[in-house]
């Protein structure tokens, strides 16, 4: 890991442990700053897609035109379970549920490359 990408983990770190200490004496501005994390958050997920996407053109183009709409719509389907799925879906199947169908449509989005670079 290069000295950067430390100090730019150490920083996102910093800021979540802030939202985590400040959760019980400063409930507004904790829920701004928690949405705020995880906004940030999203946006580093897609960046770090585009990057590796746009740095390995060939990547993409292996994938079939099927599988591409599949990991395109997984990756939606994440994206908005990240960001809507907790307040939607944590009663009835539990925060661990909704953690446990990211995992899944994100290990989809993983196998569809594998698959892609094994043809």
């Amino acid at each position: 890991m290069s000295p950067t990408a430390v100090r730019n983990l150490a920083i996102v770190l910093g800021v979540a442990a802030l939202g985590v200490l400040w959760q019980r004496g400063f409930s507004e501005s904790t829920l701004a700053l928690q949405q705020l994390i995880s906004l940030i958050f999203l946006a580093l997920i897609g960046f770090a897609v585009y990057r590796y996407f746009s740095g390995n053109r060939l990547t993409w183009y292996a994938i079939p035109r099927p599988q591409r709409m599949l990991f395109v719509a997984c990756g939606v389907a994440a994206l908005f379970l990240l960001v809507a799925g907790m307040p939607l879906l944590a009663p009835t199947i539990g925060a661990f549920g909704v953690i446990m169908l990211v995992a899944g449509l994100v290990l989809v989005m993983v196998w569809i490359v594998m698959e892609s670079r094994r043809l």
